[in-house]
């Protein structure tokens, strides 16, 4: 899986990631981690948890970042 095309929050609140699929069989996202640690809030706003080969979904990851 390849994340890409982060786009951040003007008031840093939220963080939009493109997560794609490059292998060849489906996969299904349980959990996100940022920094090696496991996000709790988290939202699809695009496409869903499970990505067969080539397909993206757009991840919000909503946490108390620091600029």
């Amino acid at each position: 899986m390849n994340i890409v095309n982060p786009d951040w929050a003007s008031d840093m609140s939220y963080i939009d990631i493109t997560a794609r699929n490059s292998g060849t069989d489906p996969i299904t996202i349980s959990t996100v981690e940022m920094n090696n640690r496991i996000v709790n809030d988290f939202t699809f706003r695009s496409g869903s948890a499970k990505l067969n080969a080539g397909e993206s979904a757009v991840i919000r990851v909503t946490d108390s970042f620091v600029p």
